[in-house]
């Protein structure tokens, strides 16, 4: 579903799963992506692992965070609409890893933020996090989770809806 309303270039689909704040700041990247007459285009996207690697835990639930690490698979690029050009991206596929941060907004568990991996200093968040131990989750192993109890232990967090 996130994915999904990146391709549209429409922050309205999707705007339940995403927090107010990352709701206006891809409202500005549009924004600058139609100025420049771009758009997004993501082929083959396959999620392959989503793991917690990071929570937050203050009191109240204005602070807390829960960071994932998405791997997946997929074909992006960014092409002028004018004239069809690939401006930036690659039109083979490729692997990518992202940093997913929720936060708790409204009383539910909300996409605020997503990182590339390459775009995060891991030793800083070490130094703020509380990482949670345990083995990586496979995103298969993650569905039949989901299916079972229909959410993601322990966060609560429905991966039907942002993995789609």
């Amino acid at each position: 579903v996130i994915q999904e309303c990146w391709r549209r270039q429409d922050t309205s689909y999707a705007e339940k799963y995403r927090s107010k704040n990352l709701i206006q700041n891809w409202n500005s990247k549009l924004g600058w992506m139609e100025v420049n007459h771009e758009k997004p285009v993501q082929e083959r996207v396959r999620f392959l692992n989503a793991a917690p690697v990071f929570a937050f835990d203050k009191e109240g639930e204005e602070h807390d965070r829960v960071i994932y690490l998405i791997h997946g698979r997929m074909i992006g690029y960014y092409i002028n609409i004018d004239t069809g050009e690939v401006v930036r991206g690659k039109t083979s596929p490729e692997t990518f890893y992202e940093y997913w941060v929720f936060i708790r907004e409204d009383g539910r568990w909300v996409l605020d933020e997503i990182r590339q991996k390459d775009e995060v200093d891991v030793k800083r968040l070490y130094g703020c996090a509380m990482p949670i131990h345990r083995p990586a989750v496979s995103f298969m192993d993650g569905c039949r989770r989901i299916s079972q109890r229909g959410c993601a232990e322990p966060f609560g967090i429905r991966w039907r809806y942002f993995l789609m």
